[in-house]
């Protein structure tokens, strides 16, 4: 079939190289001995006495290599043993359907025209007979005496047709990160094409035409050595997932605990993100709300309204959309109080200011203007003591972390500026470091210090009011030293909201006396949220680290 037709030509012709990314591959990795009881998984099984790791058919390399750096980490958390087999990668690929259907359309009602199933197999044996000159060149090139096999796959590549290609023994992959496995894949895949249009050039280095390859990919690959690390390189500092550094922790988390709990996973879309886990779509930190319920909570009138139509306490306060209103209500009511001024609808902390003392009326200005830029203001009064935010899951506190303002203790020796950077070169992974930013230099002020200043040993100085991760607050777990009146009230917030998973972010005045309803300023509920984030209690500085997304998929999943 093969000689019928001038494959290449074709291709140019009707400029089939477009759809030739479209092409599926499947990948099987061959590693040691089982070691660890593994949950069933759709990406590993045992083959014997060795585990083999297959990932899915996919167009997209780099989804490919993302999942197989990220299914190697898990295994390794699991405990087995993720040293690779003698052979370990089988690369299976298929043409897309719709070049090959393209290119038979166009002869198909010539003179002598195949039937479409023979056509279809003359591309695939097209490409086993020319692998006999390819194949020695990866060997040489990677310096090993095998491998690169090719093999046609069907149940009957004579009388039943081919089905594609299948590449054995190929030794290249576990020599590299995560980008350079993308960039190799792409190589062997562009090989492929190569033999396929009859462009693939004699030499080896000169694989990979700018139509196919870029040069910095090709420079890539012309530097890989083959068999010097039987070991998929994959970094893991046991928090984030290897693979998908786009994705922010919280998504890691929910990806990491779906693979150890045999899940299958996809990424829909990095940035909002996306996540679908087996048939469940996780979307933008959506963990099984409702959307209404979701919506209300982001609106703080509205939460703080039924809060209080339900008797529980949150601080007094009111809402602005313009400064004179503001001004006239600040000397009348809020000039000598401390206040927070604070967007209606959250934003991540963005357009929050505490005063812990009465603002000047310029502050009140420039605070209430920069809130205003994001929607009506809520002008509250401030609420002392410290700030909480209580994971509810199932009606039950499952989590409860003290979150500090960002804040540096002074050892007499060094300024306060050294000792931020001090405390930023130890920060625990995810937690976001302390700036010295104009709202610090402003807060320092009004402690009376500034950032050049040494201040006394054991001496706290904040460097915001607001005890927000994004700002570099710290956050401990206090979980089992809580007491249990607050967890109530957490769990009666979320229930009025009509919530089945939130963080109730809450301001006490001591968390080991016990609630009583009764006995104003014990606790103020601040706001509630859908969705919560998981990080915080993954990474707790002090106290017990809370693994909330494997409770969380399995209530999903059960």
């Amino acid at each position: 079939m093969s000689s019928l037709y001038d494959y290449g030509k074709m291709i140019d012709q009707l400029n089939l190289v477009g759809l030739l990314p479209q092409t599926q591959l499947k990948m099987t990795v061959q590693l040691g001995p089982k070691t660890a009881k593994l949950p069933k998984s759709p990406y590993w099984r045992a083959q014997g006495d060795h585990l083999q790791v297959t990932l899915p058919w996919s167009s997209d390399l780099r989804q490919t290599t993302r999942l197989l750096s990220a299914v190697f980490v898990t295994l390794e958390r699991l405990g087995q043993n993720t040293e690779l087999g003698q052979n370990p990668f089988t690369l299976t690929w298929v043409l897309p359907e719709a070049f090959i259907h393209t290119a038979f359309e166009v002869i198909a009602d010539t003179k002598n025209a195949p039937k479409y199933p023979e056509f279809h197999n003359g591309w695939y044996l097209r490409e086993s007979l020319a692998w006999g000159k390819v194949q020695p060149q990866l060997q040489h090139k990677f310096g090993v005496a095998h491998g690169f096999d090719l093999t046609l796959l069907g149940e009957n590549v004579e009388t039943n047709g081919i089905v594609g290609l299948q590449m054995g023994s190929v030794p290249i992959l576990a020599n590299t990160s995560t980008g350079s496995q993308t960039t190799s894949l792409l190589w062997l895949q562009a090989a492929l094409w190569g033999v396929l249009g009859n462009t693939l050039p004699d030499k080896l280095a000169d694989w990979g035409t700018p139509r196919i390859l870029d040069p910095e990919s090709v420079r890539v690959i012309q530097g890989m050595q083959a068999g010097l690390r039987r070991q998929i390189q994959a970094s893991d500092d046991g928090v984030h997932l290897a693979g998908f550094p786009q994705l922010n922790l919280d998504a890691q988390l929910l990806l990491s605990a779906a693979l150890k709990l045999g899940k299958k996973i996809a990424v829909l879309d990095d940035t909002t993100p996306v996540l679908q886990i087996e048939d469940q779509i996780i979307a933008a930190g959506g963990l099984g709300n409702s959307y209404s319920a979701t919506r209300l909570a982001e609106s703080k009138p509205a939460t703080k309204a039924i809060l209080a139509a339900h008797h529980l306490p949150t601080p007094p306060g009111a809402i602005y959309t313009n400064l004179p209103q503001a001004l006239h209500d600040f000397h009348t009511s809020f000039a000598q109080k401390a206040i927070a001024i604070k967007p209606t609808i959250g934003r991540d902390g963005q357009g929050v200011r505490v005063f812990m003392l009465p603002p000047s009326v310029d502050e009140f200005r420039q605070a209430f203007t920069q809130a205003l830029q994001f929607g009506p203001v809520l002008i509250e009064a401030y609420a002392k003591g410290a700030a909480y935010r209580l994971f509810v899951q199932n009606q039950q506190v499952v989590a409860a972390m003290e979150l500090t303002p960002a804040n540096v203790v002074g050892d007499g020796r060094r300024s306060i500026a050294a000792l931020v950077s001090h405390k930023n070169l130890r920060r625990p992974i995810a937690w976001q470091p302390v700036v010295l930013d104009e709202p610090a230099q402003a807060m320092l002020a009004a402690q009376g210090v500034t950032a050049d200043q040494v201040v006394p040993r054991g001496h706290q100085v904040l460097l915001r009011a607001t005890s927000n991760t994004r700002f570099g607050a710290d956050g401990y777990d206090v979980t089992d030293d809580l007491d249990d009146g607050y967890k109530t009230l957490a769990v009666k917030a979320v229930q009025a909201l009509g919530l089945d998973i939130a963080g109730v972010d809450m301001v006490i005045a001591n968390l080991y006396r016990a609630y009583d309803p009764e006995k104003p300023g014990l606790a103020d509920i601040l706001s509630v949220t859908g969705t919560p984030a998981i990080w915080p209690h993954a990474v707790a500085q002090m106290g017990t680290k809370r693994d909330l997304a494997t409770s969380l998929l399995t209530r999903m999943f059960n």
